[in-house]
């Protein structure tokens, strides 16, 4: 359901960056993978999702004060809110089929510009 709150939301963020020694390391477990390019254009990080989620957009900012926080204007093209839906957040999204995506996006009555098959 899409999130009711409007504005900013403080909120704990982690990431976690590996050296390529830690990330071989990694690499050989099973794991299900979620592919996306991240652009930095601060206050905001823009993740650029790859399929099967191609298509999202997220935006997530980051601010050292609640004053920078409560004076921050979204660019014109974000679309929708999504800091409360639970869907939106890595450990969800690395589980989501096309399908449910598109269904997400649906409820916030976003629809891709182009919906390539699966």
């Amino acid at each position: 359901m899409p999130a009711c709150q409007a504005g900013p939301v403080q909120g704990l963020i982690t990431n976690i960056y590996l050296t390529r020694a830690e990330y071989d390391r990694f690499a050989p477990l099973p794991a299900t993978e979620l592919s996306k390019i991240r652009f930095s254009v601060p206050p905001l990080s823009i993740d650029v999702f790859d399929p099967p989620l191609h298509g999202l957009v997220l935006g997530e900012a980051e601010f050292t004060t609640d004053e920078e926080a409560s004076s921050f204007l979204p660019p014109h093209a974000i679309t929708a809110e999504v800091t409360d839906d639970a869907r939106f957040t890595g450990g969800r999204l690395v589980r989501t089929r096309r399908h449910e995506l598109l269904e997400w996006l649906a409820e916030y009555a976003i629809t891709p510009a182009s919906t390539p098959p699966d």
